[in-house]
């Protein structure tokens, strides 16, 4: 058993993204779009911090992506700024319109 659970640990990647940017920018909807296929034209603003999981297959082996989606609000900054200490990359979401 214990040989089966290196041989996993081995075999998935984990990787943790951060999705930063004003409230309203649109993170969430990029978010929900990329992990469930899914788009509504409606989402309330995020409240503090959100995530999801997205599982790919990459080279025989699964990475786990944790898409983190922080709230643009100055309120929530501080709960943001620790998890950007352990986060992989950042991927800053701005509207142009």
């Amino acid at each position: 058993m214990a040989d089966l659970l290196e041989r996993m640990k081995k075999e998935m990647l984990s990787f943790s993204v951060m999705f930063v940017g004003i409230s309203g920018a649109g993170k969430s909807s990029i978010i929900l779009r990329y992990a469930d296929n899914e788009f509504v034209d409606t989402l309330q603003s995020t409240v503090g911090i959100d995530f999801r999981n997205k599982k790919l297959k990459y080279k025989q082996k699964t990475v786990n992506l944790e898409l983190w989606d922080t709230s643009g609000q100055e309120v929530y900054k501080s709960i943001s700024n620790q998890r950007y200490k352990r986060s992989n990359a950042v991927i800053f979401v701005y509207d142009l319109t």
